[in-house]
């Protein structure tokens, strides 16, 4: 595909579109059907496969460095997730790790990075904590109490700063 025509595809699919309002595949390939783009939902599905594969050391890198960092903050929440077989969706969680100092003068750039897990479990905050030894802040969640214990898997025991819900 030409570069020119690689533009008027994404531009004509009205791609930002798309990515804001988090459609599903499916839908995402009606809507591209309507402006004559018949691309299945198949097709997106490897598409982002294939990003995701790409993106995957990037994302452990950004990890990587805002755990360095001496204090992060760090909150979870529900995402649907198909449940294949069952034609239903089930409930998954996405666990936003972030810095953002500049308001209190710090230098180091802000970033987030998002994990996913299928459960709210503590295991997977610690499993996403490895390596971080600072302060974090976070909700009241009493899953965030066993990244105290000083026998926590990776690390020292973290502080924190809660803040209500």
């Amino acid at each position: 595909m030409s570069r020119e025509v690689h533009v008027r595809f994404w531009e004509s699919a009205e791609v930002k579109s798309l990515r804001t309002t988090r459609l599903p595949l499916h839908r995402q390939s009606q809507i591209l059907a309507r402006s004559g783009i018949d691309i299945h939902r198949s097709t997106l599905a490897d598409w982002v496969g294939i990003a995701a594969f790409h993106l995957g050391p990037v994302v452990d890198r950004l990890a990587e460095h805002l755990k360095v960092s001496t204090k992060l903050f760090m909150d979870e929440t529900t995402a649907p997730v198909l449940d294949p077989g069952r034609g239903k969706t089930k409930t998954g969680y996405l666990w936003a790790l972030a810095r953002d100092d500049r308001a209190w003068g710090g230098d180091d750039p802000p970033g987030v990075v998002f994990f996913y897990a299928p459960d709210r479990r503590g295991e997977n905050a610690e499993k996403i904590l490895r390596g971080f030894d600072g302060v974090l802040q976070l909700d009241g969640y009493q899953g965030y109490n066993r990244l105290t214990r000083p026998s926590r898997k990776g690390g020292d025991g973290a502080s924190f700063a809660a803040q209500s819900a």
